[in-house]
């Protein structure tokens, strides 16, 4: 069956009109809450760890992901909350831009970093598909819809340099003995 994506977003943006002035309900609150606030404290650790990568590609990814994913979807998410009344968490203090030159073992490396920021996307991608999933409200769902759409494009391109780099962990191939 193949699916009308232009019948899709008109039926969306027709009930959005109609549902948006619909209360959010408590489970979509607290969806929002909770990624709200994980995502500025995955960026807050991403800053933190910005400041001790070598390698200029992750370091132009990171900002990147910080900049144009982490810190639109925060803003959008705390304006949809403050329009709706809901008070919103205490803010992680931001970290400046510095480079420090630890030795090694005191800090992690840009592999680990890399594996940091992935492990981060991929709890995202799924909060979001649970905040999705669990959304009446269309502009709530088109929300965590985007930020599982962002990630997803930006995981590609971070996993395509972790593996230029040899970062990509990868599984042993599973293999039955005696097949073939």
């Amino acid at each position: 069956m193949l699916l009308n994506i232009l019948e899709i977003a008109t039926d969306i943006l027709k009930s959005y009109k109609e549902s948006n002035d619909t209360a959010l309900h408590v489970g979509e609150v607290m969806n929002l809450w909770t990624f709200l606030t994980a995502t500025e404290n995955f960026t807050n650790g991403e800053e933190v760890n910005l400041n001790k990568v070598k390698d200029e590609e992750l370091r132009e990814k990171m900002i990147d992901l910080i900049e144009n994913l982490h810190k639109p979807i925060i803003k959008d998410i705390k304006k949809l909350l403050l329009n709706e009344g809901v008070e919103l968490p205490r803010n992680p203090v931001e970290k400046p831009q510095i480079q420090l030159d630890a030795p090694p073992g005191a800090k992690l490396t840009d592999e680990e970093v890399a594996n940091f920021v992935v492990f981060n996307i991929v709890w995202a991608i799924k909060f979001c598909a649970r905040g999705l999933t669990e959304s009446v409200r269309p502009d709530v769902g088109a929300l965590f819809t985007k930020a599982i759409v962002e990630k997803a494009a930006f995981s590609l391109t971070l996993k395509q340099l972790m593996a230029d780099k040899g970062w990509l962990n990868v599984p042993p191939p599973y293999k039955v003995e005696g097949s073939k």
